[in-house]
């Protein structure tokens, strides 16, 4: 169904040291390289126009 889609990912780092990640979205833009804290969250809002095709593909070290 063709409309206004979103959906939130919440990124953590459990390691004890600095990570850059994005999320990689299939059938939609990626996210931003995130710069991660150590056992912090960051957040990425994922939103899609043209219907439900556009899904969850990964994570990247960037």
């Amino acid at each position: 169904m063709p409309g206004y889609y979103s959906q939130t990912f919440h990124v953590d780092n459990g390691c004890t040291d600095v990570q850059r990640a994005k999320v990689i979205m299939a059938w939609g833009p990626d996210s931003e390289c995130f710069v991660i804290a150590p056992n912090a969250t960051v957040t990425f809002k994922a939103t899609r126009f043209h219907g439900p095709d556009t899904r969850f593909d990964g994570l990247a070290r960037c």
